[in-house]
């Protein structure tokens, strides 16, 4: 049976939310109600953004290698994920990878992102990028003799104008100390792993909360 999972992980400023919830399915509709608590009274509007599929790059690395690939993130994007995960990598926990994200295109300057964990799930998300182009680069810190075969996956979630799939619903008035109950819901294709967000803007259309839906 093939599996949908959906992690969310939520960035609270003008709210109080869970860090991150999590849910598997076997199919491809999937739903979430997230329990928030507000620290405003005023109006609120929910902006989804997304789901979209991962763009994946696939490639062998050795010890003390390192590659790079880049990205052109246009305006408007709510936030961009590089991920390197221990089941897409040859060797799995026993195989370390490091990712570090630059906000050049051939992997140069000081990194804006370093993920450099035991193993090789590793991750760097920025939000709110400006425009431009990006790189990532993948180092084999410990590989297998000849090296190991990876797949880095790339979200870059907004911006791009295409569809939205995340539903989100919630009130559309909040009370300082109150809590309520945010519904998202999404229709997706099985076997892929998707991103969204939700944008959570007040009466002044300031930002208050990105959360961040990935299968």
């Amino acid at each position: 049976m093939r599996t949908v999972s959906g992690p969310l992980s939520a960035q609270a400023l003008a709210f109080a939310s869970p860090a991150e919830v999590s849910q598997r399915r076997s199919s491809a509709r999937g739903s979430r109600i997230v329990s928030v608590e507000s620290s405003f009274t005023g109006t609120l509007s929910l902006q989804p953004v997304g789901r979209v599929t991962a763009t994946t790059s696939t490639a062998t690395v050795a010890t003390g290698a390192a590659q790079c690939y880049s990205f052109t993130l246009p305006a408007g994007v709510s936030f961009a994920r590089w991920q390197l995960f221990n089941a897409h990598t040859q060797g799995g926990v026993l195989t370390d990878l490091d990712l570090d994200v630059y906000a050049t295109g051939n992997c140069t300057g000081t990194a804006i992102g370093t993920s450099a964990a035991r193993g090789s799930d590793e991750i760097v998300t920025r939000e709110g990028p400006t425009a431009g182009v990006y790189s990532a680069e993948v180092t084999g810190y410990a590989t297998p003799a000849g090296g190991a075969l990876y797949t880095l996956s790339a979200w870059i979630v907004g911006g791009s104008g295409g569809p939205t799939t995340l539903v989100a619903s919630g009130p559309s008035s909040v009370y300082a100390g109150g809590a309520s109950s945010v519904a998202l819901s999404w229709n997706v294709r099985i076997g892929a792993r998707y991103m969204g967000a939700v944008n959570f803007l007040d009466g002044a259309s300031t930002l208050l909360k990105l959360l961040v839906d990935n299968r």
